[in-house]
């Protein structure tokens, strides 16, 4: 491929080469510029990847997942006069058989692509900057994924918790309003030097309408209201590193089932005791920090990068009670493959006491052999290879311990086995048109 001693961003590159286009087909038949022309931008990715877990898990298997997304932004400035304001609408058509929901039995999905097919709807919104940019106030169908808890370098992975950790992807009803599942809201930022500050309120659960393929869907309504606040302070590592530290938390008005007793403190393990004690609320909070701990001379991000996460949440009502990830970065270090990606990253989700409890109540009722969860832990090796500014291919590799935080297998011939840890190996192609 001509891409594979790609340009550094400091060369210009041939804009008749086709291999150094931005995206693929980039006028779209006239589209795309006339859309420029007028301060609208299209974008239009598509992802595919194959899965399988070659041992381990619930039972060996493969898996397909898909996405295509289009999203069009428009800045009203130059549209129609309509200073700091910006609109723009994203939707995706999901497809695919989640390796992890069918296969492999984790609650840390091995893919950010694993949701149930259907065309969804995924940010429809209205943004209004005031102040120089120091304000900003965004509003409509939103997800909090996209702006809360991120870290530029823990994207690079294919696991879903580098996303949206698993604390709260787990632990909030409806998994929460993340990305494929927004949800009306609206978003506070102020920036004031290198000190950011930001609140959403987001309407929940996002997700409990059923779906098929073929399915537009925009959510569901009802359920509480998610609160989500974060402050960051951006810094330099010695002379002109960038780093961000980020401090956090959430809280849900929605009712949450205890993990371990009922109504009137009785275990849930013994017959006959159906329903859970409720609590009212739930909350959380977190901590992040991200760094360039390298550059290579001469350049702008290429280099090595690190970032680290931890939170925690009520161990009586949450499945999972704390989490904790962390991942180191290569980009661009290989002469001969500037624009190339590595990354190795874990995570680890742990057990809240009340479930584990629950699990030992089981352990006491039947006289032993019942696995009690206690965490699971999922580390993953990535590597991007962009073939070209438009295509870019990424093999990965992940190995999950204690699938489900040592759940027993469901599909255990007999006896209550804990499923086997895992060895999952995927393949995804990036293709932005």
């Amino acid at each position: 491929m001509p891409y594979a001693a790609a340009a550094d961003e400091n060369e210009e590159v041939p804009p008749d080469d086709v291999w150094h286009h931005d995206t693929l087909g980039w006028e779209l038949g006239g589209v795309r510029p006339f859309l420029l022309e007028h301060d609208m931008t299209l974008g239009i990715t598509d992802v595919e990847e194959v899965l399988g877990n070659p041992s381990g898990g619930m039972h060996q298997g493969s898996a397909y997942d898909g996405a295509t997304i289009v999203s069009l932004t428009a800045d009203l400035e130059g549209l129609v006069g309509w200073t700091g304001a910006t609109v723009g609408v994203y939707a995706a058509e999901l497809r695919g058989h989640g390796l992890s929901t069918h296969a492999v039995g984790n609650l840390m999905t091995v893919s950010n692509l694993e949701v149930e097919p259907q065309t969804r709807l995924l940010d429809a919104l209205f943004e209004q900057s005031l102040a120089d940019d120091a304000v900003s106030i965004r509003l409509g169908y939103i997800a909090a994924a996209d702006e809360f808890w991120s870290t530029r370098y823990a994207t690079a992975f294919m696991n879903s918790s580098f996303g949206w950790p698993t604390i709260v992807g787990v632990d909030l009803p409806g998994q929460d309003p993340s990305a494929p599942l927004a949800t009306p809201g609206i978003r506070f930022k102020l920036t004031e030097g290198d000190i950011t500050w930001q609140t959403g309120l987001y309407q929940g659960p996002s997700n409990t309408m059923t779906t098929g393929p073929g399915t537009l869907q925009f959510g569901s309504t009802g359920g509480g209201v998610l609160v989500i606040s974060e402050a960051a302070y951006a810094f330099a590592v010695g002379e002109d590193l960038p780093a961000t530290a980020k401090i956090g938390g959430w809280y849900h008005t929605a009712q949450f089932a205890d993990q371990r007793v009922d109504q009137q403190g009785v275990p849930l393990a013994q017959l006959g005791s159906t329903t859970p004690r409720l609590h009212d609320g739930d909350w959380g909070a977190y901590l992040g920090l991200e760094a360039l701990l390298w550059r290579v001379p001469d350049s702008v991000d290429r280099g090595i990068g690190a970032f680290v996460r931890a939170a925690a949440a009520p161990g009586d009502r949450n499945l999972v009670s704390s989490y904790v990830d962390a991942g180191v970065i290569l980009k661009g270090v290989m002469p001969q493959r500037r624009a190339d990606l590595i990354g190795l990253a874990f995570a680890r989700s742990g057990i809240s006491h009340a479930a584990s409890g629950f699990d030992e109540d089981i352990n006491g009722l039947l006289g032993g052999g019942f696995p009690v969860r206690d965490a699971e832990t999922v580390i993953e090796l990535t590597y991007q290879a962009m073939l070209t500014p438009w295509w870019t291919l990424q093999p990965d590799v992940q190995y999950v311990i204690h699938p489900g935080g040592n759940s027993p297998n469901p599909e255990a011939a007999a006896g209550y086995p804990p499923i086997p840890d895992a060895l999952v190996l995927g393949l995804r192609s990036t293709i932005k048109f």
